[in-house]
């Protein structure tokens, strides 16, 4: 009799261990796990594992049904939970106490102006190249801290460039500066769009009504060839004019051939 696959066999699920969905991929572990083996098993999570899961704050593991995280504080509740997706983004803040997990920009934006982080806080986002920088060092960041994120020099949080060493002050991504308020963030930093109103769109319309700077350019040349062209044809025509004038000089030049004596009749 032949013995049942061992792949398709499904898990014994009269176990109450196996309260656990299994995971549908095909990666080899995902294989694996249907299996009953490996770390993504049912049985196996408790093997490697010891129950626990990552904290979402620090990533340390902590056990499923802890309140509190023992590495870095973080409260581990239903509701926190909740928070903390409600304000997350592609931003992060390191900090000694707790190290603060990914927020939106208006979330930072929100705790600077609390006082929560200070220009030495060391953040990481789109606008540092997620790399690590002190806050009062990363643009955007910088204005909200009356300072040049490159040399320092004192800004007015409505500048765009540093008026000392030039650099841009601005977010790269989308982001109102301070004090901006015809723009609106949405929850995740970007800017929100507008509602469009009667008088928006009838701005819109003159400003698409007007010339763009390229066709204005454009109107403003001469008709005619490109002046790259010109040149190109008439440095052409002067070399093939050099070249067909040494030539000829340098026949005109040569001189005649040596005459060849003739050689007289044999005679008989």
């Amino acid at each position: 009799m032949d013995q049942p696959d061992a792949v398709s066999a499904p898990p014994q699920a009269a176990d109450p261990m196996l309260d656990y969905e299994l995971p549908p991929g095909d990666h080899p572990l995902e294989v694996a796990g249907r299996r009953g083996i490996g770390p993504l098993s049912p049985r196996g999570r408790d093997v490697w594992h010891g129950g626990a899961v990552p904290c979402v704050s620090c990533g340390q593991l902590v056990l499923r049904d802890q309140a509190e995280c023992d590495h870095c504080g973080q409260d581990l509740g239903r509701e926190m939970i909740e928070r903390m997706r409600a304000h997350a983004g592609p931003w992060y803040v390191l900090e000694h106490v707790r190290p603060f997990p990914g927020v939106s920009l208006e979330r930072i934006i929100r705790q600077i102006r609390r006082g929560v982080l200070t220009d030495t806080s060391i953040v990481r986002g789109p606008d540092t190249e997620y790399q690590w920088r002190f806050a009062v060092e990363t643009p955007g960041l910088c204005l909200y801290f009356k300072r040049c994120w490159r040399c320092h020099a004192e800004a007015s949080p409505t500048d765009r460039q540093c008026a000392s060493c030039q650099a841009r002050l601005t977010f790269k991504t989308a982001a109102a500066p301070p004090g901006d308020s015809n723009l609106q963030r949405a929850g995740d930093g970007r800017v929100a769009e507008v509602p469009a109103t009667p008088e928006l769109a009838a701005l819109t319309a003159v400003v698409d009504a007007q010339p763009t700077s390229t066709a204005r350019e454009a109107a403003s040349r001469p008709a005619g060839p490109p002046t790259l062209w010109v040149a190109v044809t008439v440095l052409t025509i002067t070399l093939v004019g050099v070249l067909l004038l040494a030539s000829w000089r340098g026949r005109a030049l040569a001189p005649p051939p040596a005459a060849t004596p003739t050689q007289a009749p044999a005679g008989r």
